[in-house]
């Protein structure tokens, strides 16, 4: 039960840290296409 709830926790966090890196990288690309692209 125990091993369970360890990895519930890490697919959590990994799912999380996927989703924040994706919003930065989106950002920053949107960022970059704006400032080349007046």
């Amino acid at each position: 039960m125990h091993r369970h709830v360890r990895l519930f926790a890490i697919a959590c966090i990994l799912i999380a840290i996927g989703f924040v890196a994706g919003r930065y990288i989106m950002y920053n690309e949107a960022a970059r296409y704006d400032a080349t692209h007046p």
